[in-house]
């Protein structure tokens, strides 16, 4: 009678332990089942999903591109929307931005559904790389798409949360940066366009704050200039 100690390594044992790994949040073990699995069946595109999603997660953002971009020459409709906007999680970890909006744009076209979630990424994005020119054009997209005034999102701060339309979200938005940009009467007519819909925005109403500082401050100044 056979006594062997070691289990087969085939497909069900494999997909056992890697159940188990990520049962006890073990990625590191996980991430080696799937390559075990994968020495078995290199086409089962299910392996380089799951990779890529673990490596994202274990901050190893350039093997979950690697991982993504397999999966992508083989995955369906949903499946590629889910694998491009891991894929701009991993260029935002690389701090790769230009990669992550060029994956954004490509979403815009093929996921319409998430269409207001992805230009509003893709605004925040530019912001971040201070670029004011174009994180205005492209949060006004969002301003002019006609969803913009029903669908919701969560923002949160140090102020607490938010849920607001994207309209007034991207009117805050653009509102903030023509304040810091010294664009007064704009930023006016902007925040003045958001009261009249609410007046219970947290972030809004501490720009509003910050709009009414900058206008006494330019006051003083130009007292001072005289």
């Amino acid at each position: 009678m056979s006594t062997s100690c070691s289990s087969p390594k085939n497909a069900p044992y494999l997909e056992e332990q890697f159940d188990k790994a990520i049962s006890f949040n073990d990625n590191i073990t996980a991430v080696y089942y799937l390559h075990e699995l994968m020495g078995l069946d290199s086409e089962n595109n299910s392996i380089y999903i799951r990779l890529g999603d673990l490596y994202s997660k274990m901050g190893n953002y350039k093997g979950s591109i690697s991982a993504i971009e397999i999966a992508l020459t083989k995955s369906n409709k949903l499946e590629t929307k889910d694998l491009l906007f891991a894929k701009v999680r991993s260029y935002k970890g690389l701090n790769q931005k230009k990669e992550a909006i060029q994956v954004l744009d490509s979403l815009c076209i093929l996921d319409k559904e998430r269409e207001l979630e992805y230009r509003y990424e893709i605004a925040l994005l530019y912001f971040e790389s201070k670029d004011l020119k174009n994180a205005v054009s492209r949060m006004s997209e969002v301003l002019k798409n006609p969803m913009s005034a029903q669908i919701k999102k969560e923002l949160k701060s140090d102020l607490g949360k938010d849920k607001i339309s994207y309209y007034l979200a991207a009117l805050n938005f653009i509102g903030y940066i023509k304040i810091i940009t010294g664009e007064l009467e704009e930023a006016e007519q902007i925040y003045q366009e958001i009261l009249k819909q609410t007046k219970d925005f947290k972030l809004a109403n501490n720009n509003i704050k910050l709009l009414e500082q900058e206008k006494l401050r330019k006051a003083k100044s130009k007292v001072s200039d005289k």
